[in-house]
């Protein structure tokens, strides 16, 4: 037997989040794989349909939960535009949420919110709960103006 070398995990793969489509039609599961560089997890979503098996349909590594809109839409948190990645690296507090249809297209901006979400759950076509870090010492980014988060960021490091 082989000894079990410290790099193997790498090549595992991980579902998890396995969730069903609204009509029952589609199936829609996160795969996540080791990231040595990253020291943490890369993440995407893959869907199953009754014609095909499993097929990605993210792939930048930053889709680790995403919750049904309908029968073909998805969405899932993710910072996908440069300067929104650099905001979160200075300290600033938000989520994006990204829409994909899984006939194809790439993810779109849906909505934002001003917290950093950790879980969420669709509760009706247009409202959400979500699970939220707060704490109220945390600068309200919401109301400032670019000089104002400035300073912020300087007090959070």
């Amino acid at each position: 037997m082989k000894k079990l070398e410290l790099k193997a995990c790498l090549n595992y793969r991980f579902l998890s989040q396995l969730q069903y489509a609204p009509g029952g039609e589609h199936a829609a599961c996160v795969v996540s794989q080791a990231d040595w560089e990253g020291n943490g997890y890369k993440g995407d979503i893959h869907v199953l349909t009754p014609k095909e098996t499993l097929h990605q349909l993210t792939a930048a590594g930053d889709a680790k939960s995403f919750a049904w809109l309908n029968d073909h839409d998805l969405i899932f948190p993710a910072a996908r535009q440069k300067a929104d990645k650099e905001r979160l690296e200075k300290g600033e507090r938000f989520t994006v949420f990204q829409k994909i249809c899984i006939r194809g297209g790439e993810a779109t901006e849906y909505f934002r919110v001003p917290y950093t979400v950790g879980d969420f759950k669709q509760i009706c076509e247009s409202r959400y709960v979500m699970i939220c870090r707060w704490h109220p010492e945390d600068p309200d980014f919401t109301a400032m103006t670019e000089a104002e988060k400035l300073a912020a960021y300087k007090h959070l490091k």
